[in-house]
């Protein structure tokens, strides 16, 4: 019995190991009314570069991401190049905890259920998933593919580039609409990708670049009551 827990610890891990040493990119559409936001992402391993395309923060250029590392970096390239630093999981939670941003949360606990249908997205294999719960009702397809879409998620969520749609298992989201029963309001999401290889370059900070680095600020002002508002007014998610 005890040598069971240590197999699923080994499948986990290799699991992750596997979905971090993707290359390649991933496009994605999400679609929230009528407002239409698209990214492209570019990752080779733990390294992942964000560049919106279309409703983007304009404040930014791009921002990196090192999932090992667990840092953000948001790229300002102006007369000044700013390269602000964060501590990714600290930031993510501080703005579900102090609600900073309206309606966002780093995971909405709503679980999906997959079903018996299945379509072919060209070599893909994509299952058809259900989810919901008394403010939202969840159609998803999922497929089950090494490419880090599940730790990307809440970032992506915060930047405006995804829903509430998220996979509670090793399988990737791929496409998903969420109907909010209050407001009726519907979103849909989109998300493709291919594989191809990627210069080491293209993650590295600018040169000459001035790096503010929030996370330890963060941090150290943890206490601060003005920190709040410090967060709001310099990363405008």
């Amino acid at each position: 019995m005890r040598l069971l827990p240590l197999l699923l610890f080994i499948f986990l891990a290799l699991s992750a190991c596997c979905q971090l040493s993707f290359e390649g990119t991933l496009n994605v559409s999400y679609k929230n009314g009528s407002n239409i936001s698209t990214a492209d992402i570019k990752i080779k391993g733990p390294q992942v570069l964000i560049r919106q395309m279309e409703n983007r923060i304009k404040k930014y250029n791009y921002f990196l991401v090192d999932l090992e590392q667990r840092t953000f970096e948001t790229v300002a390239l102006r007369d000044t190049m700013i390269v602000i630093k964060y501590h990714l999981d600290s930031l993510l939670q501080y703005y579900e905890q102090n609600n900073l941003k309206d309606g966002f949360r780093c995971n909405y606990g709503l679980a999906l259920k997959e079903t018996d249908k299945a379509v072919n997205d060209g070599a893909v294999r994509m299952v058809k998933a259900v989810g919901e719960d008394n403010t939202r009702k969840v159609t998803a397809w999922l497929i089950d593919e090494y490419v880090p879409l599940n730790e990307l998620t809440p970032l992506l969520r915060l930047l405006g580039n995804w829903n509430e749609a998220e996979s509670q298992s090793q399988k990737i989201v791929l496409q998903a609409e969420v109907f909010h029963k209050l407001t009726k309001r519907e979103s849909s999401v989109k998300a493709t990708y291919f594989k191809e290889k990627l210069p080491a370059t293209l993650f590295e900070l600018p040169k000459n670049a001035l790096l503010k680095d929030f996370a330890l600020l963060m941090q150290k002002q943890r206490n601060n009551s003005d920190l709040k508002t410090l967060i709001q007014t310099f990363a405008g998610f």
